[in-house]
């Protein structure tokens, strides 16, 4: 069976959502112009170099994260800083919602509904590869405080933000054990944590309501 990975960047205090909008905390905001230094960038393809299998909430989609990774795939296809969006692109992807919107279509894209546990043991099952989450906070909460996210690589940037929402790495299911922490010269800490908990929460957890 597949482990379920799941990778969020957070502030230097541990903040990873919903921070004021004039708060920029991360290094890189994603775009064509990767600021991290070579080492983490050839660290962060190799952790992606497994993936086959994106579980992202609804939201995430119609904001556009597997349009923006397609398009980076294709536009950076000969830099080896991007090799994860192809990646990304090629993935089979499962939206988690409670109301799967119909026209909402994108290659290899399917909707994972009913009991969260549910969804993420079918995504876990149906594949020999590696299933990844980037977030956001909402599912990703809810993923932790389940008990099912098997690693979770979280990349500390050297900015505080303030304010914001946090993870419950401290609740019942999210019993998460630090691994290994890397720094890296661009200022970036990835650290990495395990689930130690022996079974998930059968708690019945309902998806995300987005």
């Amino acid at each position: 069976m597949s482990r379920l990975t799941l990778h969020m960047q957070s502030s230097l205090d541990g903040f990873v959502g919903r921070t004021p909008p004039d708060r920029n905390w991360q290094l890189w905001d994603w775009g064509p112009s990767c600021p991290w230094d070579d080492a983490l960038r050839r660290a962060f393809n190799d952790q992606l170099s497994t993936l086959t299998d994106v579980v992202l909430s609804q939201q995430m989609a119609i904001e556009g994260y597997i349009d923006h990774w397609s398009r980076m795939a294709q536009a950076q296809a000969e830099d080896p800083t991007f090799r994860f969006a192809a990646r990304i692109h090629h993935a089979r992807k499962t939206l988690v919602t409670r109301h799967p919107d119909p026209q909402l279509r994108w290659p290899k894209t399917g909707f994972g509904v009913g009991s969260l546990e549910d969804v993420i043991a079918t995504v876990k099952r149906s594949t020999d590869g590696h299933a990844f989450v980037f977030g956001g906070v909402g599912l990703a909460s809810a993923l932790l405080t389940l008990g099912v996210v098997d690693d979770f690589y979280c990349y500390v940037n050297p900015v505080p933000a303030g304010s914001g929402d946090r993870l419950p790495l401290d609740s019942a299911g999210a019993v998460m054990e630090l691994r290994e922490m890397t720094n890296y010269p661009c200022g970036i800490s990835v650290q990495h944590f395990v689930r130690t908990a022996g079974d998930s929460l059968d708690v019945g957890t309902e998806v995300p309501s987005v």
